[in-house]
């Protein structure tokens, strides 16, 4: 086990980004070729919502590999007419059997959205089908640390599964949020906080509070496969590029949540992140600023060296790791000096778990 996390008495907090479920579930670019294929398989016939994604795949294929951004790219095409860009460009390409009508429109409108949802359903098909058969030993030690918290940006059920493999109790405290603006998790259970959501979440549990005002709250159904109680197969998570920080349904409490298990920490660890959702990177910045103990280990095979000290991860390394030197030679605050508060553990996720969290 690593010596920081030793001597911080249970004070430690894991992040867990995409390249912690890799390779077992392909998340982000792993996903992008695989959800690509389903629709080429899936929309082959004379339908005009068909004709529109064989109209957009090629274009699809030259967006790159980040499954988000084509999710991102083809939602913009069902509210084009309504961007404020619209001002500024020049006519908006036409693709697919549609006229220039205002019921064509509203066709093509419809029919981009159903291409859309269909991009997030192959998606979360996929996790789904991944996750049942991913490995989940190198979880292990993790597990049996004694962590304060863990929180997964991802949407898939590994570490659920691991959890029942080696007799952890562990809650996502899904079911036990009360729909209001506070998240809590049972006791003594390990929590794992799903900042992003879980495709195991099914929306419309009727929460009713003593004031007889109902409100949404969440079931967590056994197979991420199946229905809710009520009949609900969609699945509540936050998908798509852009901002993820949401202002309704669970999002405000469970972000509230991760600032307070930060709060509680002393050792913060990054598996597979890489820093590049806004809202998590300033709650992190916020944590480390709170303190002089405060210490970051960043588990990755290949952590760039030379980040810019403009960017997320190279602010860090610039701040806390004595180590830095940008590519424009900026020296770190802490070049020269002793007080290193940040490690990198230059492994994969297999390894570098079990090497940071082993006996």
């Amino acid at each position: 086990m690593h010596e920081w996390i030793e001597g911080s008495t249970g004070r430690t907090v894991v992040l867990l980004g995409a390249g912690a479920s890799q390779p077992f579930v392909p998340m982000s670019r792993a996903l992008t070729p695989l959800v690509i294929e389903y629709l080429d398989e899936t929309y082959t016939a004379d339908l005009p919502s068909h004709q529109l994604w064989r109209a957009i795949s090629p274009e699809a294929r030259l967006l790159g590999d980040d499954i988000e951004y084509l999710y991102q790219a083809v939602e913009t095409l069902g509210y084009q007419e309504s961007d404020p860009t619209r001002h500024w460009i020049e006519g908006f390409r036409r693709l697919g059997p549609y006229d220039e009508s205002e019921v064509g429109r509203r066709e093509f409108a419809r029919d981009a959205r159903f291409i859309t949802s269909t991009i997030a359903s192959a998606a979360y098909g996929i996790i789904r089908e991944r996750s049942a058969s991913a490995s989940t030993d190198h979880f292990s030690s993790l597990l049996r640390a004694g962590v304060a918290g863990i929180v997964t940006l991802n949407y898939d059920t590994i570490l659920e599964t691991s959890a029942r493999v080696h007799g952890i109790p562990l809650s996502t405290g899904a079911e036990q949020w009360d729909a209001g603006s506070r998240w809590s998790f049972p006791a003594g259970h390990l929590p794992l906080l799903k900042l992003h959501g879980s495709v195991n979440w099914r929306a419309s549990r009727v929460v009713t509070p003593t004031w007889q005002i109902p409100r949404v709250g969440l079931y967590e159904v056994d197979d991420p496969a199946a229905a809710a109680p009520n009949g609900r197969i969609d699945a509540n998570l936050v998908f798509g590029g852009g901002n993820k920080l949401r202002p309704d349904g669970p999002w405000p409490a469970l972000f509230a949540a991760f600032e307070d298990i930060l709060a509680a920490a002393d050792v913060l660890v990054v598996v597979g992140y890489s820093f590049r959702d806004p809202h998590v990177d300033l709650a992190m910045r916020r944590w480390v600023a709170g303190g002089g103990e405060r210490k970051l280990i960043v588990i990755d095979p290949y952590p760039n060296d030379s980040a810019p000290m403009q960017s997320s991860f190279g602010s860090f390394r610039y701040a806390l790791d004595p180590d830095y030197v940008a590519a424009d030679g900026t020296e770190g605050l802490l070049r020269g000096r002793d007080g290193r508060r940040m490690a990198l553990v230059r492994e994969g996720v297999t390894s570098g778990l079990p090497q940071v969290f082993g006996d």
